[in-house]
């Protein structure tokens, strides 16, 4: 770059190695390079931090590329939405377990009978009911009856430890706990009952008297779901109706009355909301899958004997799924995938084995209603290294900005905002909390908030969002939302350990999982982790507690005293090789223990899961037991076997595997 003065202007010449750059993108720098000049020249006391890099055509072009399409929205509650479609289609299905089905009108009566009850014993407008239950056709008339009874749903996670239950019902004022028959004696239940809270099962009291219900107002609340905290209390997220109708009304989805979706999710997690009122609001039927967690080959044939069009996977779930067993999506329109990175060889192994099926890959927070982009896959099209946010829904904004709110050029890295449709209102109890997080929306009318994700993002040259990383200690394993800070307090309240940190490990490409680093204390006490991992499971939930420990004298710190992750070990995994195989069969699991964690060797005493298996690598290893040995076996059991020497006994009266079931075309549907 060369200056020549002349008078009182200031020419530029920019000389570039055309094997490196584009004349466009060299005019773009020379525009910008001026418009910085022209600020300084203005307003000289200008700290360089607050010159802004982008030229106003610039500017103009990433705030549209980042909206949505704006339209809109129609006010309109859950209940209204669903009274509509039941006024539509009152006879068609509904929901179904595959032994109760129940049509539209028949979900409506059951959950106006029960909401009458709740209203009698004292539910009101946006009272958060907190629920636990398995997942069940009850369950969902549990929750439709809520929301009529003008409530607002809380699932409790059935495999929560009762300490964090408790925290979670601590924080809803609600007169009433509602509950099934599997958990009205659980020890929460109880204790709930004797402190007076009434215990209520999804049978309608028929001496109620109440016969009028509410309005519910679109936006009331209509939902609140936990996430970890970095304080060690989980926060309650807040959402509206109005952000489920948004969210499910969406054109991305394109929703079809013979649609059947699978509800699989657990209720307290966020996913559940478009598999429960996507169809519900749209005239499809929700199947409802057994309680408990499901391993592939169980998935699978779920999916064949209900025939269903549309299922949404957390993406550790559904790189297993299309590694193993990529033909059990063949049989649907579509499967959604998002929650954490996805897999782009994921998308393109599915893509090229079922033609026919969409890959929607999404991405979204809980704050905001699921999520924001989408990004429909087709066959043919070829994901790259990385898979890309997606477009954002209708009427929603993403912003890629520096610390001062300023949008960043494309290809910087900057932290992004999100708005508009679905945003949450804020967190249970924690206005301090919910100041820092939903900040003044600088680009939007007055009043107008965006969620501030902590994620880190860049736009790239064609328009497309590209997730980078955190600004903080936040993960995400299988799925769920982790504040590393929750499980660090956890640790550190402990007598023996002195110091602690926990990161997210991906030693194995997509096996991430947490590892605990610990210092004891200067007493020469050493820790004992087998207790501390028991007491650890009372206290988290299981994706919470570390699968690994590391005993430290000291954790490393950078010249600048901070906590130097990267100086982090990984950790050892010790095996018990002695325990040799007695027999053929011993032989193979234990070949297949140890290509399934990532190890040379396991003996038949070894644990899968102290050895750093969690429960994705447990539905990876079901199905390697049942595609080698011919028999079939749930994840359950190896949860209750997890070693070679007990699982080994439970093949011999195992069922032999069936075949694996692949879609046959039938024409149109």
């Amino acid at each position: 770059m060369a200056d020549e003065p002349v008078d009182a202007d200031l020419d530029i010449t920019i000389t570039y190695a055309t094997d490196l750059f584009g004349q466009e993108t060299v005019e773009l720098l020379g525009k910008r390079l001026a418009a910085i000049l022209g600020q300084v020249a203005r307003q000289p006391a200008t700290p360089i931090s607050r010159l802004d890099i982008l030229t106003p055509a610039e500017r103009r072009q990433m705030l549209a590329e980042a909206t949505g399409t704006a339209a809109s929205s129609v006010p309109c509650s859950v209940v209204a939405a669903f009274d509509e479609q039941a006024d539509r289609t009152p006879d068609a299905v509904a929901l179904t377990d595959g032994h109760i089905a129940l049509s539209y009108a028949d979900l409506r009566h059951r959950a106006e009978a029960l909401a009458r009850t709740l209203r009698a014993a004292g539910v009101t407008t946006e009272t958060p009911v907190p629920m636990l239950m398995q997942r069940s056709v009850d369950l969902v008339v549990g929750i439709l009856a809520v929301l009529k009874a003008g409530g607002a749903y809380l699932p409790i996670h059935t495999a929560y430890p009762l300490s964090r239950m408790r925290a979670v019902a601590a924080d809803s004022t609600s007169p009433v706990l509602l509950v099934d028959a599997a958990f009205r004696d659980h020890e929460l239940v109880v204790g709930e009952r004797a402190a007076g809270r009434q215990v209520l099962t999804c049978e309608p009291d028929p001496s109620v008297m109440v016969t009028d219900l509410p309005d519910v107002h679109p936006d009331q609340l209509c939902y609140v779901m936990y996430t970890s905290g970095s304080t060690g209390e989980p926060k309650g997220i807040q959402i509206t109706h109005q952000g489920v109708v948004d969210l499910v009304r969406d054109p991305s989805w394109t929703m079809h009355t013979d649609d059947r979706t699978l509800f699989h999710s657990p209720h307290a997690f966020d996913a559940s909301t478009w598999e429960l009122w996507g169809p519900l609001l749209a005239g499809g039927q929700v199947v409802v899958a057994p309680p408990g967690n499901l391993d592939a080959a169980a998935l699978q044939k779920l999916l064949h004997e209900h025939k269903i069009t549309r299922l949404s996977l957390t993406a550790g779930l559904f790189r297993v799924v299309a590694d193993e067993l990529v033909d059990a999506f063949a049989g649907l329109t579509e499967v959604t995938t998002g929650g954490d990175v996805i897999s782009a060889q994921a998308v393109n192994h599915t893509l090229e084995h079922c033609p026919d099926t969409i890959v929607r890959t999404t991405y979204g927070p809980t704050e905001m209603t699921l999520c924001v982009t989408q990004y429909p896959w087709r066959h043919g099209e070829q994901a790259g290294a990385t898979v890309p946010l997606g477009l954002p829904l209708r009427d929603t904004h993403l912003y890629v900005l520096d610390r001062h709110l300023q949008p960043v050029p494309v290809g910087v890295s900057g932290e992004l905002y999100l708005a508009g449709a679905g945003t949450a209102r804020g967190y249970v109890n924690r206005p301090d909390l919910t100041a820092t997080r939903f900040v003044v929306n600088p680009y939007g009318p007055p009043g107008a908030r965006m969620y501030r994700t902590g994620d880190l993002a860049r736009w790239d040259a064609a328009g497309n969002l590209h997730f980078l990383g955190r600004t903080d200690d936040q993960v995400k394993i299988r799925g769920f939302r982790i504040e590393l800070g929750e499980i660090e307090t956890s640790l550190t309240a402990r007598p023996d350990v002195r110091h602690a940190a926990v990161i997210a490990r991906e030693d194995q490409p997509g096996d991430k999982r947490l590892v605990a680093y610990l210092v004891p204390t200067d007493d020469g006490t050493p820790i004992d982790l087998a207790q501390l991992r028991r007491e650890l499971g009372a206290q988290l939930p299981d994706y919470m507690v570390p699968s690994a420990y590391v005993t430290m004298a000291a954790l490393p710190i950078t010249a600048n005293g901070k906590l130097d992750r990267n100086a982090l070990p990984a950790p050892e995994r010790h095996t018990t090789t002695d325990d040799t195989p007695r027999t053929a069969r011993q032989d193979v699991l234990c070949r297949l223990f140890a290509d399934v964690l990532g190890l040379p060797d396991v003996g038949t005493g070894d644990n899968f899961f102290d050895l750093g298996g969690h429960s994705l690598l447990a539905t990876r290893l079901v199905n390697r037991i049942r595609t080698t040995l011919g028999v079939e076996l749930g994840v359950r059991q190896l949860f209750e076997n997890p070693t070679v020497a007990a699982l080994e006994p439970h093949l011999t009266s195992a069922r032999p595997a069936r075949p694996t079931l692949r879609a046959r075309s039938t024409g149109n549907r």
